[in-house]
């Protein structure tokens, strides 16, 4: 209805009224900024959207009737709205620094001091001003710039300047076709490139983006909406002269293209038509053009104007004020629209206030009363202004630690210098004073804080958590804690490349408070920065620093000391006493515990001996600290590097050498030295302390990571590089990852959202908003959904599920439904277990279980009872194997992988869990197997009716379990169980008994076997706990069936308990120990032994924390035994640590191949993992075989049974008998490299396709094998061991037969009848037969649905039967 009645009311006006042309006063050059159009001096128009700062207008040809002058506008976009807006304009001039600020009415900043309008400078030659809603600036040499505190920004200058002019108005010579001029006076090929080289360094804080990509400039809606806006862009084009009384010189393409892209870009149509209808105003009224009321007709609000005055459309353009009371009856300028003081009432700045209560006029600036401000420059004279124009002043100065600056446009006093505290390593501790000592504990305390004493000061304080609960080798910091101005903030090492703000996890770069407080990347470390200089930096590693003012000195507790510049009192305790060692200190700061955590070491502190020290210090480990002819050979005088050598060798001989462990102290001295703006030299290699890289950045020793930032600063000057990884050229930094512009994210409420990232900005999730792909935020109302409730959860708030489904498959095997039904069924196939049904409409994931069953072979001989075999999960997408007795390992999308394994930036991680692997997804599906007995399925709240298969529909009804997959209801569970049966072909299997067909135990068996069973439901036994959680009945029933059928073998009945007992844990229960010596004892692995209770990451290798989330329950399984760490799947000396990189585990020494065969990862000693490019050689193919992808050599095998494998990979069984042309060159013209090869294959003995003859033609002889690897050439027998003609070599050496044309084929017949062939490369191109071409399957090329079958099949193959019929070879008939 709005955008009706706005086109309607231009209709009427349309033809009504009238305004003659007026392209811009005489004598003169305009230049104006509306939204993101410009319009140069030349009358060029064109469209901008960038929001950094640029220089908008120059003199660049400065002479003595034409003072230098500079124009700088900042850009800024408001939430959601692409269009630009003016931050503020600056301007430089007479040297005087003006600046005038959006939405700072009344009071513009002069040479860093905020003044009141109106101002007077150099004897009247510069004069601001309010006239209307602007604020102006006016010169006596013709320059004037207008600003309306909001978007509307215009520059006049005298035809005096013409040609003279440069920046994004252009060079003011009357041709529009060359004011796209460059700062380096080149000609620009586009207005991105025009304003980066206008671009002004250095403006302010912030971060912005000269570039808005194309689908933005290029913004589409839907057809109904975009008619809407063309109907009114081009009606309020006719109708300009009605509404502002005259029409400007612009082309109606160019204003109707402007206006559509201003309104597409998420404008608000009432806002574009008021902002537009005002700034076109401005323009008719500087040419003396009677702009009438454009406000009542378009129904724009009028100014909200302050206290004592009101709104007049056609007032004085020049106003009584406190500095000019007369200045209305002297005013020549046309009216214009303004708040007008009320009768008895002067402006004096903002306000309107009796004369009486004027203020004062100091060197032409007005001050309004109550004010106090420096005089000059040097903060030397403290002036206040008195009601009545009284102005004092007072000597002063600034105090100690503090002098005169500015700081983000204001002058002021402000800290001369600063301290850095700085915790590293194992770890150590720098304080503010520079005393050095090592605090090995690993609970929670305070790093850092303001003294509650001290109120002058900013209060805010640092609490750092270590981790290492062992505390077998010491501490590291686990995250740093920042609470400042009611915010906080927790750096985390699980959440590598973001920051946690007020408990939600946020991506960087973070803007808060009106720039009060920026988070930030740095290298390799999160900054967290205030506006009073407190920075906080942590490296999601092992290094955090805090620095502070030097107006902070004394006022500082915690761990870093008092900064008081006296290092010996840096032991001071909470109580203010001395400690005597740094544990009493640590202690002393403790704010928080976590179970197992202590404030030091257990026992003696590790240390080295001579002969470790000896070795250690040697270049290989920490002698490059202090030599002095090495890479930090500058900083030495800067930073001492004794102390630093000294953590270096404590942390490595903690480590005997492994780990790495110098490559942290390295850094830290690397930091240390940075942060003193010192050079430090290359250090790093391939094989020492190599940087890890994510995909599309590389590693610099000196870099600004924020100048490759999707959301860069628009200050960057006075930037002190730091090492770290920045994006490639090409690439922009986006959280935690490198993309191309195309795909930057956006600033929201100052926080950053990667492209195409969902997220609630309310804390009900009512307000769901989406980060698009042009660059602006759309949000909609939602709300959550039943069985879901709006929660923060793992730092992101979202609607959580109310509740779970868990359903149990266990033994022979045994039902427990996510509805908690119970049913027995004995299948042997491959069945759906759970899936996600009836999801359309949803926001649900889909997902499938799928568990591939077989008859318990390994238990006793003709066994009665079936187990689970294989376990499949399909989601994201991705294809995930866990087999029966594969321990430690996890099939991914077809490849082999050690566990753990975190995929999709942690959408799926799997990992083991005392007994269990486990396959855990960011939505809450769970599915844990014991790759013995047991599955769990665990499904969240809201999939309640969503789920379908043998676990259930999960609808809280367990009287309707037997869903089939027509969606019928069955009452027969054997019926149920088979419907549920995937198609393997293949596979030998059954669906188990029927009812009453089943085996049934033997009563007089059955009592002696229930008393065995009888410890799971002994209301005094080591279960008892769990009796109220998990009905023990189920289990005992099922446990008495098991064994029974298992012919009472002990292996049963253990599994059958410690189903129960993984069961009550999973459900939080803790267990009594219920195993003995002589009762199911488990059996560990080397280097750990049993517990009832183990949390796997409580003596992790280094790194492990950083791609599994370590839960804090525990379940029964194996510790590591002292001195040995948890690699993912067992226990290791330390220096057999496995790597971490990139979401997977690398075993020590292991080489993995990705990336369609482009990359090779290489776990190296250091714990590196080492990453290069690689290709497969021209006579090779990337292929997955056997779990491994890598480059196979292109042959085409047949196998003795008839199985061939094509040159690509491919493969299938020929099951016809026949001749078969396997491959040949099928240019007839290459004479010198034609062949032929040709096999016969048929069913003699075993029932089975062999081959019985291999026949291979050249252009002048024909070879024949038979089956008993007799050889003849030409018809002729061979009977020598070789045979040469021509090129061809024909051998037979150890009842093998090989034929070699190193110009066409390659052939080798091999004892066991298997027959080989691979070409060279000239006849690569030209093969056909059986074999196929060299043209590979890449491996991510076939369907997930390909893969499950291959590996439910096992085999690798990518179809079962090949149709060889038209490979027979014509000139080898068959019968019939």
């Amino acid at each position: 209805m709005e955008l009706l009645f706005i086109i309607f009311s231009a209709l009427l006006l349309s033809g009504f009224a009238s305004g003659g042309p007026t392209p811009r006063a005489p004598g003169h050059g305009l230049c104006a900024v509306m939204g993101n159009l410009h319009i140069t001096f030349d009358n060029h128009y064109y469209t901008f959207l960038g929001n950094c700062s640029y220089t908008l207008a120059k003199n660049c040809h400065v002479d003595a009737s034409h003072p230098a002058f500079k124009v700088d506008i900042k850009n800024m976009n408001q939430e959601g709205i692409q269009v630009p807006m003016v931050e503020s304009v600056t301007v430089n001039v007479y040297g005087i620094h003006i600046h005038m600020a959006r939405l700072e009415f009344g009071v513009v900043q002069v040479n860093y001091q905020r003044w009141n309008l109106p101002i007077t400078l150099n004897d009247g030659k510069l004069k601001l001003f309010q006239q209307g809603l602007l604020v102006v600036m006016e010169t006596d040499f013709g320059l004037a710039v207008k600003y309306d505190w909001k978007r509307y920004t215009a520059v006049t200058v005298p035809d005096s300047l013409a040609g003279s002019m440069c920046g994004l108005c252009g060079n003011f010579n009357s041709k529009k076709e060359d004011d796209l001029i460059t700062a380096s006076d080149s000609v620009a090929s586009s207005v991105t490139e025009l304003a980066q080289s206008w671009n002004v360094p250095c403006a302010n804080e912030g971060y912005c983006r000269d570039v808005c990509d194309a689908k933005c400039e290029k913004c589409v809606l839907p057809e109904v909406k975009t008619l809407e806006n063309q109907i009114f862009c081009r009606t309020l084009f006719i109708d300009l002269a009605a509404y502002v009384g005259c029409q400007p010189d612009v082309d109606p393409d160019v204003f109707h293209s402007n206006c559509m892209l201003d309104i597409c870009n998420g404008e608000p149509i009432y806002t574009y038509l008021c902002s537009t209808l005002q700034g076109y105003s401005d323009i008719c009224q500087g040419t003396g053009t009677k702009v009438p009321d454009w406000r009542s007709p378009t129904r724009c609000s009028k100014p909200k104007c302050p206290e004592h005055s009101h709104y007049e459309h056609c007032a004085s353009a020049c106003p009584a004020t406190c500095s000019n009371p007369n200045a209305p009856s002297n005013c020549n300028s046309p009216c214009t629209e303004t708040c007008v003081c009320d009768e008895g009432f002067v402006l004096s700045g903002t306000k309107c206030v009796p004369k009486n209560q004027c203020g004062c006029t100091y060197e032409g600036l007005y001050v309004e009363a109550g004010t106090s401000f420096w005089g000059g420059q040097s903060c030397t004279k403290r002036y206040t202004c008195a009601a009545g124009g009284q102005l004092s002043f007072k000597q002063s100065k600034c105090p100690v630690g503090e002098e005169c600056q500015v700081q983000k446009g204001i002058q002021n006093c402000y800290p001369l210098d600063q301290a850095t505290c700085m915790v590293s390593g194992s770890p150590h501790i720098v304080s503010f004073d520079g005393q050095h000592f090592d605090f090995r504990g690993t609970c929670t305390y305070e790093m850092a804080a303001v003294s509650s004493s001290q109120r002058n000061l900013e209060s805010f304080s640092v609490v750092m958590q270590n981790s290492g609960k062992d505390q077998k080798t010491g501490s590291i910091v686990q995250l740093v804690e920042v609470k400042v101005y009611g915010y906080t903030f927790i750096i985390n090492k699980e959440y590598f490349g973001a920051v946690v703000v007020n408990g939600v996890l946020s991506n960087l770069p973070v803007t808060l408070d009106n720039n009060k407080i920026q988070l930030y990347r740095s290298g390799q470390f999160a900054v967290i920065k205030t506006d009073f200089g407190l920075k906080v930096s942590y490296d999601w590693s092992s290094i955090a620093s805090v620095t502070v003012p030097s107006r902070y000195k004394g006022a500082m507790r915690g761990l870093c000391g008092n900064y008081n510049l006296n290092p010996k009192d840096d032991m001071q305790m909470k109580n203010g006493r001395q400690a005597s060692t740094p544990e009493e200190l640590g202690q002393s700061w403790k704010v928080a515990s976590s179970p197992g955590c202590v404030d030091g070491c257990s026992s003696q502190c590790p240390s080295c001996d001579p002969t470790q020290r000896a070795l250690y210090t040697g270049n290989n480990y920490c002698g490059l600290i202090s030599d002095p002819a090495g890479p930090f050979r500058d900083c030495h005088s800067k930073v001492d590097p004794a102390s630093f050598l000294n953590d270096c060798l404590s942390d490595v001989c903690a480590h005997r050498g492994s780990g790495n462990m110098q490559c942290k102290t390295l850094t830290a001295y690397t930091t240390a030295c940075q942060l003193k703006g010192v050079t430090v030299y290359s250090w790093r290699s391939s094989q020492f302390c190599n940087a890890e890289c994510p995909s599309n950045s590389h590693y610099e020793l000196c870099t600004n990571t924020r100048l490759r930032s999707c959301e860069k600063p628009s200050a960057q000057c006075g930037i002190k590089c730091t090492e770290g990884c920045i994006c490639n050229d090409g690439y922009l930094q986006s959280g935690n990852e490198c993309v191309p512009a195309s795909q930057c994210g956006c600033m929201y409420e100052g926080k950053y959202y990667q492209q195409g990232q969902v997220f609630y900005s309310d804390d009900l999730c009512q307000k769901e908003c989406t980060c698009t792909s042009n660059g602006a935020v759309q949000c909609k109302q939602s709300a959550c959904e039943i069985y879901e409730r709006c929660e923060v959860v793992n730092y992101v708030r979202s609607c959580q599920p109310l509740g779970k489904g868990v359903c149990t498959i266990s033994g022979d095997p045994h039902y427990n439904t996510f509805d908690n039904g119970t049913y027995n069924f004995q299948g042997t196939c491959t069945y759906v277990a759970a899936q996600g049904c009836s999801l359309a409409g949803t926001k649900l994931n889909n997902f499938s279980v799928i568990v591939q069953n077989e008859k318990w072979n390994g238990m006793i001989e003709n066994p009665q009872a079936s187990v689970a075999k294989v376990v499949v999960v399909e989601v994201h997408g991705l294809i995930l194997v866990l087999r029966r007795n594969l321990v430690g390992t996890v099939w991914i999308n077809g490849i082999l992988h050690h566990l753990p394994q975190s995929l999709l930036k942690g959408a799926v991680n799997i990992y083991q869990e005392g007994r269990n692997d486990v396959i855990m997804t960011d939505f809450g599906l769970r599915v844990t197997y014991d790759l013995v007995y047991h599955v769990t399925v665990t499904v969240p709240g809201r999939y309640r009716g969503k789920t379908c298969g043998l676990c259930g529909n999960f609808n809280d009804n367990d009287a309707d379990e037997f869903h089939l997959p027509d969606g019928s209801l069955t009452k027969d569970y054997h019926k149920f169980g088979a419907s549920w049966k995937m198609s393997v072909p293949g596979v030998d299997c059954d669906d188990g008994c029927n009812n009453g067909d089943c085996p049934k135990c033997d009563d007089s068996k059955k009592a002696a076997i229930e008393k065995k069973c009888a410890i799971i439901t002994d209301a005094n036994g080591p279960f008892a706990a769990c009796h109220g959680v998990k009905r023990p009945d189920f289990y005992f029933n099922n446990c008495v069936y098991d064994v029974c059928m298992a012919k009472e073998e002990e292996g049963m009945l253990c599994n059958s308990i410690a189903t129960y007992m993984l069961d009550c844990q999973e459900s939080g229960v803790k267990i009594q120990n219920w195993r003995s010596s002589s009762f199911c004892p488990h059996a560990c692995g080397k280097n750990s032994h049993y517990d009832t209770c183990v949390e796997s990451c409580s003596s992790s290798c280094p790194g492990l924390r950083d791609i599994v989330n370590c839960t804090t329950a525990c379940f029964e399984g194996c510790a590591c035994d002292k001195d040995f760490y948890f690699n993912g799947t067992g226990c290791v000396p330390f220096d057999q640590c496995s790597c971490y990189y990139n979401g997977h585990t690398y075993k020590m020494g292991e080489s993995l191949i990705t990336d369609d065969c482009s990359k090779i990862h290489t776990c190296q000693a250091s714990g590196v993992v080492l990453t290069s490019n690689m290709a497969c050689d021209p006579n090779e193919s990337c292929q997955i075989k056997n779990g491994v992808m890598a480059c196979y050599a292109q042959r085409c095998l047949l196998g003795s049974s008839g199985t061939l494998t094509a040159f690509n990979g491919n493969g299938g069984t020929v099951s016809v008998p026949g001749s078969y042309e396997l491959t040949r060159n099928c240019i007839q013209s290459q004479t010198s490299g034609w062949f032929r090869v040709v096999v016969k294959l048929d069913k003699c003995t075993s029932g089975l396709n062999t081959i019985m003859a291999v026949y291979v033609f050249f252009s002048d002889m024909m070879v024949t094998i038979n089956y008993k690897h007799e050889v003849w050439i030409n018809g002729i027998p061979m009977y020598q061991n070789t045979f040469t003609r021509n090129n061809v070599k024909v051998a037979l050496a150890d009842n093998t037969v090989k034929i070699n044309n190193p110009s066409s084929l390659q052939l080798s017949f091999s004892p066991t009848n298997e027959l080989t062939m691979s070409v060279s490369d000239e006849v690569a191109d030209a093969l056909c037969g059986a074999c196929g071409r060299l043209t590979p399957v890449a491996p991510t090329s076939r369907s997930p649905e390909q893969m499950l079958l291959e590996y439910l099949r096992g085999t690798t193959t990518t179809f079962a039967v090949l149709n060889m019929g038209q490979w027979m070879a014509p000139d080898f008939p068959q019968c019939g």
